[in-house]
């Protein structure tokens, strides 16, 4: 089964915290793939910084557009936050 959430709060109500908490879930549950949305690439970043915040540092991130435009996300992309 695969699920997904939305959250749609506004500025400054803690969004990243809650989607670095739901990724580390999943993490340590064994499911090492998550992807994290965002209509700004800047907030890598923040990404990083929340995961760093809640004990998760060592989970990988990186943008999308850091793959290669004909490469298999999945041959590219083993674990981690994309």
């Amino acid at each position: 089964v695969r699920l997904g959430f939305f959250i749609g709060d506004g500025t400054g109500v803690g969004k990243g915290r809650e989607t670095a908490a739901i990724l580390w879930e999943n993490w340590l549950r064994g499911r090492k793939r998550g992807c994290w949305f965002t209509a700004n690439a800047d907030l890598l970043m923040d990404c990083a910084r929340d995961l760093r915040d809640i004990g998760a540092a060592h989970v990988p991130s990186r943008l999308l557009t850091a793959i290669p435009a004909k490469a298999a996300v999945s041959d590219s992309f083993k674990e981690g936050v994309l």
